[in-house]
C-alpha cells in the first residue's frame, strides 16, 4: 500500500435528531485546549468534489477522545428534511444529507474524519489509483453503525421565542385604478443610538434597522471616531479637535463597532489559510480558488504616532485581531484577542457584538517536487501525523497582564453535514467561527460557535443571524427515449448552482443557537439578497446552469455531487448544449417549519441571460436589478408569501449596484451608466418613482462620465440625509481638483472627491464637490448637526451642510 497508511474507517452518520436544548455546546466559560507545535500549510481552495456547502456546527467544550460508544441520540429520531420541488431520487437524498448536521462525540473521531476528508478532497492527479490499480482511499458510504463517534447537532424545533423580525414598511394597498402601491419607505437604518444631549447625526448606513455593522467611521454626535489610517482617532464634534489617538497594527483591513464609551476594533489580515505556514511549493489548486473580497477599511500606509499604541507585533497571515478600547478618556486598550482566521463580517445589537471569522484547516506541508507516487506517499504520511490542533483554529488572549492561548474551537460539539468525508458539504477546508461579545464586559474568547464550511455571506436581524454558502450539484444528461441514451442536445451533464442557508437564534446575549436550515436554487449577490419579514426569509438568487465541460472560474473543474433539478435547472437548450452557461434570477420565500426553512413561494424568470446587480426588500415589496446590456428594475409584490409575483419592470441603460429606499414611494440607485451595447460610461445616481409597483419609472438621474464610486460596492460609503435632501458619495473621476472641464488630455488626471447632490422637487442638483489636501481619497461622510464631515486617510474635513463652506481641517499627518 503506497504510503503505508490508511485512516481507520471513518464513522458514518446516524439519523439526525435535536440537541439537548438547542444550544451549541455547554454554557459557561470556555476552556480551550492546548495547541500543538506542528507547522502546517493550508489545503486551500474549493474541493474538486464540489464547492463547499455550509455545514457543521462547532462549539466550545471539548469532549474526551474516547471512542467506541454509540452516538448520543436525543429525541425525534424520525425527523426528515423537507423536500424541495423538482429534487428527487439521489438528488433528494444527497440534499437531505447536506442540510442535516451531526456532531462528533470525540476528538479521535473528528481527527479521522478531517484526515479522510482532506485526502478525498485534495486535488490529486497523483492520487487517482494505487500501485495495484485500486482506487485511492475513501471511506465507505452508507448508514452509520453504532459506535460511529457521531451524534446529532440539528433537528431541533425553533427555540422558544424565535418569531423572526418584522421588516420595516407596511403592506401595499390597491388603488381604485387597480395599481398596487409600494409601502411607505422606512427611515434609513441607524447603527446604535445617540445620547440625548448630542446633536442630530447620521449613523452607519446599514441593512437592517437596529442592527449595526462595522465600519471605518462612527459617531454618536459628541465625537467622531475613525480608523481610516491604521490609527484609532477620536475627534471632538464641537471643537473639531483630536482628543486622542491609538496606533493600530498596520496589517490589513480595519473596522470597528462602538457601544457607549467602548470600541471593538477588528483587524483582519486576510480570509483563507487560517494563519498557518504556506507550503514551500504550492500544491495544484482547483479552479475557483480565491479569497472573499475584503470589507471596506484601511489597507496600508504609514501609521504615524499616537497618544498610545496596541501590541504592534506582526499579525500572522490570515488571522484577525480584536481590540477592546476604552474611549472615556485617552483611548486605552482593555484587551486583545488574536484568532486564526480572516475577518469576514460582524453585527451588533445593543451592546452585544457578533464577529465572524473564517479559518482554513491545513493540509500538511510537504515538498511537492517529487514523482506523483512519492508525493502521494509523503502526503499520506504527513496527514497521518496531524493532530486535532492542526485542523481547528487557535487563539491568543491578552487582558492586562494576563495572557492565555489555546484552541479556539474544541471537539465536543464539532458538527458537519451527513455527506461522506470529501464529498460536497464536507471537505475539511474551511471553518467559520461566530464569536459573541458583551462590550460592557472584559474581552474573552467569545464563546465561539462554528460552521465547518466555506460560507461567505452573513446577514443579521435583531433576533436572527443567517449564514449562507453556495454549492453545485450535477444533473446527468437526459436520455433520448428514441435512441435509448443521451440526446444529441444534452450530451454532457450540467452543473446547477444552489445556496444553503443556516439560521441561528440570537435573542439574548449568549452564543447563537441553531434554528433551521434550507436551500434555494442559485447564488446570492451579497447580504442584501436576504431579508427577514414576518418570520419568513426572502432570498434573491441568480441561477447558473453550467454544462459539466464548461470551465468557469467560479466553480471547481469536474464538480461532482448530488443529482439536481428543480424549477431553475435549465432544460437542454442551444446555449447549454453549445457549452455556454444559462442564467436567470428569482426571489424565493422560505418559511420556518421546525428545523427546516421550506419554500413557500417563488417568483422566477427574472433577467434571462443576466445576473443580479442589486437587491432591496422594503416590507412586503422587493426590488431587483439585473444587467447585461440594459438595467431591468423589477418590482415584486411579496405580501402573500405563497404567491410572490413580479408586478413591474423598467428597462434603462446602465444599472444600479445599490438601492436605497426613501419617502414618497421613491428609490435611489447608485451604479453605472452605460451605452445601448452595455459599455459602462461612468457613475450614475438615479431616482425611481415606485409608488405604483406596476409602473416603475425613473424620474431623475445624475451622471459623471468616467466616474466610479466606492458606494457602488460598499453601501457604508453612501450617505443620504433626508432633512435637507443631501446625498453624498465618494467619487473618483477625471480632471480631479486641478484640471477644469474642457481641458481633458489624452491621459486625463483622475481625482478623488466627495460628490454632494441635493434632491429637491424630484430632481438632483450638484451642490458641490469636496476635496482633501494632497489628493486624499475620501472614504466616508457623516452629518453632525449642521455640519458635513468627510474622512480620508489624510484627515477629516468639516464643511457647512448648507453652503459647503469649509469650517475645519483635521490633518492625520
Amino acid at each position: 500500500m503506497l504510503g503505508g497508511w490508511e485512516p481507520d474507517p471513518v464513522p458514518s452518520r446516524q439519523t439526525v435528531m435535536r440537541i439537548d436544548d438547542g444550544n451549541l455546546g455547554p454554557a459557561g466559560p470556555h476552556a480551550p485546549g492546548a495547541r500543538s507545535s506542528l507547522s502546517l500549510g493550508p489545503l486551500r481552495g474549493r474541493a474538486v468534489a464540489g464547492v463547499l456547502l455550509a455545514a457543521g456546527l462547532v462549539a466550545t467544550g471539548c469532549t474526551s477522545s474516547s471512542s467506541g460508544k454509540p452516538p448520543v441520540i436525543d429525541h425525534d429520531p424520525a425527523r426528515v428534511v423537507a423536500p424541495a420541488d423538482g429534487v428527487t431520487g439521489t438528488a433528494a437524498a444527497v440534499r437531505a444529507k447536506m442540510l442535516t448536521l451531526s456532531r462528533f462525540d470525540s476528538c479521535d473521531a473528528l481527527l479521522k474524519d478531517y484526515q479522510a476528508a482532506a485526502l478525498a478532497a485534495a486535488p490529486r492527479p497523483w492520487m487517482y489509483t494505487l500501485e495495484d490499480g485500486a482506487p485511492a482511499i475513501a471511506p465507505a458510504p452508507g448508514p452509520a453503525a453504532d459506535g460511529s463517534g457521531m451524534r446529532s447537532a440539528t433537528g431541533a424545533a425553533a427555540p422558544p421565542g424565535l418569531t423572526g423580525g418584522s421588516g420595516p414598511g407596511q403592506a401595499g394597498s390597491e388603488s381604485k385604478s387597480g395599481a398596487v402601491a409600494a409601502p411607505a419607505a422606512p427611515a434609513a437604518p441607524n447603527g446604535g443610538t445617540a445620547p440625548t444631549s448630542a446633536p442630530d447625526h447620521s449613523n452607519t448606513n446599514t441593512h437592517e434597522q437596529g442592527v449595526d455593522e462595522p465600519d471605518i467611521v462612527k459617531t454618536d454626535g459628541r465625537r467622531v471616531v475613525t480608523v481610516a489610517d491604521e490609527k484609532l482617532r477620536v475627534i471632538d464634534a464641537a471643537t473639531h479637535q483630536q482628543t486622542g489617538a491609538l496606533t493600530l497594527p498596520n496589517v490589513g483591513t480595519t473596522d470597528m463597532l462602538i457601544s457607549g464609551d467602548r470600541a471593538l476594533v477588528i483587524i483582519g489580515s486576510g480570509i483563507y489559510d487560517g494563519g498557518k505556514t504556506l507550503p514551500p511549493v504550492p500544491m495544484p489548486m482547483p479552479a475557483g480558488t480565491g479569497a472573499a473580497a475584503p470589507k471596506g477599511g484601511s489597507t496600508g500606509g504609514s501609521s504615524g504616532s499616537g497618544s498610545t499604541s496596541t501590541d504592534t507585533d506582526s499579525l500572522p497571515v490570515n488571522s484577525s485581531k480584536l481590540i477592546l478600547v476604552d474611549l472615556s478618556g485617552t483611548p486605552k486598550v482593555l484587551g486583545e484577542l488574536t484568532v486564526e482566521g480572516g475577518f469576514l463580517d460582524a453585527r451588533q445589537v445593543g451592546g452585544t457584538a457578533r464577529v465572524v471569522v473564517r479559518s482554513t484547516p491545513g493540509g500538511p506541508t510537504i515538498d511537492w517536487s517529487g514523482s506523483t507516487k512519492d508525493n502521494e506517499g509523503k502526503y499520506r504520511k504527513a496527514l497521518q501525523n496531524t493532530t486535532v490542533d492542526d485542523w481547528l483554529p487557535g487563539y491568543t488572549l491578552k487582558n492586562g497582564d494576563h495572557r492565555s492561548s489555546g484552541r479556539l474551537l474544541d471537539c465536543g460539539a464539532v458538527s458537519r453535514p451527513d455527506t461522506d468525508p470529501g464529498a460536497s458539504g464536507h471537505t475539511g477546508t474551511s471553518t467559520l467561527s461566530v464569536l459573541t461579545f458583551d462590550l460592557s464586559r472584559d474581552l474573552d474568547t467569545g464563546h465561539p460557535v462554528g460552521l465547518a464550511a466555506d460560507a461567505d455571506t452573513v446577514y443579521g436581524t435583531p433576533n436572527s443571524l443567517y449564514v449562507a454558502a453556495d454549492y453545485y450539484p450535477v444533473t446527468p444528461p437526459k436520455p433520448d427515449a428514441a435512441k435509448g441514451g443521451p440526446s444529441d442536445r444534452a450530451m454532457a451533464p450540467t452543473v446547477q448552482s444552489r445556496t444553503a442557508v443556516y439560521k441561528f437564534d440570537t435573542t439574548g446575549t449568549g452564543a447563537p443557537r441553531f434554528a433551521a436550515s434550507g436551500d434555494v436554487p442559485g447564488t446570492l449577490l451579497n447580504q442584501y439578497s436576504l431579508s427577514e419579514f414576518n418570520g419568513n426569509l426572502r432570498v434573491a438568487t441568480t441561477s447558473t446552469t453550467y454544462p459539466q465541460n464548461f470551465a468557469d472560474p467560479a466553480r471547481p473543474n469536474g464538480s461532482t455531487g448530488s443529482v439536481g433539478g428543480g424549477k431553475d435547472a435549465a432544460a437542454p437548450n442551444s446555449s447549454v448544449a453549445s457549452g455556454a452557461p444559462h442564467t436567470e434570477s428569482a426571489v424565493t420565500v422560505l418559511g420556518q417549519k421546525n428545523a427546516d426553512l421550506v419554500p413557500l413561494g417563488r417568483a422566477g424568470g427574472l433577467g434571462q441571460g443576466e445576473r443580479i446587480y442589486a437587491v432591496r426588500f422594503v416590507g412586503p415589496v422587493g426590488y431587483v436589478v439585473t444587467f447585461r446590456q440594459t438595467d431591468p428594475l423589477y418590482t415584486l409584490d411579496l405580501s402573500n408569501p405563497a404567491a410572490p409575483k413580479v408586478l413591474g419592470q423598467l428597462k434603462i441603460n446602465g444599472y444600479s449596484a445599490y438601492l436605497h429606499p426613501i419617502d414618497n414611494g421613491q428609490l435611489i440607485g447608485v451604479g453605472q451608466d452605460a451605452t445601448d451595447s452595455g459599455r459602462r460610461t461612468g457613475t450614475q445616481v438615479s431616482l425611481f418613482d415606485v409608488h405604483n409597483l406596476a409602473d416603475p419609472r425613473r424620474i431623475a438621474n445624475y451622471s459623471v462620465q468616467m466616474g466610479s464610486s466606492e458606494a457602488e460596492m460598499d453601501p457604508h460609503a453612501f450617505l443620504y440625509w433626508p432633512a435637507t435632501g443631501t446625498l453624498v458619495i465618494p467619487l473618483t473621476s477625471p480632471y480631479g481638483t486641478a484640471t477644469p472641464p474642457g481641458a481633458q488630455t489624452f491621459a486625463p488626471t483622475f481625482g478623488a472627491q466627495a460628490l454632494v447632490l441635493r434632491l429637491q422637487g424630484g430632481s438632483f442638483t450638484e451642490a458641490g464637490r469636496i476635496s482633501h489636501p494632497n489628493g486624499g481619497v475620501i472614504r466616508r461622510s457623516v452629518v453632525v448637526g449642521d455640519e458635513l464631515w468627510t474622512v480620508s486617510r489624510s484627515g477629516v474635513m468639516v464643511n457647512a451642510l448648507g453652503d459647503l463652506s469649509q469650517k475645519a481641517w483635521v490633518s492625520f499627518g
